[in-house]
Formats: C-alpha cells, sequence, structure tokens
C-alpha cells in the first residue's frame, strides 16, 4: 500500500532511531517520533496540587511504523530513543488501519523510572 510506504519512508528520513524491549525479552530497532503531550486535567474536587486547566507533561506521544507493534505490547515494554537516550514505558497505543491494513501504529508513553 502506499500510504504505509509512504509514512515508512518519512520516519527513516526524518525520525529518531529506538529500540524498543518488550516484556518478553525481545528487542526490536525502528525509526519514530516522541514529543511530548500536554494534554489538559480535568479538574477533580479532592485532588490537590493541581489548579484548574494545569497541564500533565509526564506523558509523550509516540508515532512509529508497524513493524514495532506496541498497540501489542504487554506491560513491561519500553521505548528507547538513541539519540537522547531517554527510555519511556508504553502506557497504551493504538495501531491505525487504512482499508482494513495497519500504517502506523502510535502509543502513549511515560517517563521510565530507573
Amino acid at each position: 500500500m502506499a500510504t504505509k510506504q509512504a509514512i515508512d519512508r518519512m520516519l527513516k528520513r526524518w525520525g529518531n532511531r529506538m529500540v524498543v524491549s518488550f516484556s518478553n525479552g525481545q528487542t526490536e530497532t525502528c525509526y519514530g517520533w516522541i514529543q511530548p503531550l500536554n494534554y489538559k486535567k480535568m479538574p477533580v474536587s479532592d485532588e490537590v496540587g493541581v489548579l484548574q486547566g494545569g497541564y500533565d507533561s509526564e506523558s509523550y506521544f509516540y508515532l512509529g511504523p508497524t513493524s514495532c507493534r506496541l498497540d501489542q505490547a504487554q506491560q513491561g515494554t519500553t521505548v528507547l530513543e538513541e539519540s537522547s537516550g531517554r527510555e519511556y514505558q508504553v502506557a497504551r497505543g493504538y495501531c491505525v488501519l487504512l482499508r482494513n491494513q495497519p500504517i502506523y501504529v502510535w502509543a502513549v508513553l511515560q517517563k521510565k523510572i530507573s
């Protein structure tokens, strides 16, 4: 499919090299993007320390190829961004389909606490 191939070429050309370590011990290298995911927190009446309209800057958005299926990853899967040396844990992922064919994967990541 031309769309998937175009996305794979863009990721390889402009993405950063990632090493994905799955919880079963398997590792895979791919190219993708990671950026901060600044989503607005909803105010909760019993939550302390977060002002109304505050932002959560502890989550990150990942976009990558279907060769690294983070949407199928089990708990404990990590992503290492080689250029920065930062490591993230996969919180959840989703595979985007076009005509029932996977074209790319996105995921929400959390910084890995050592």
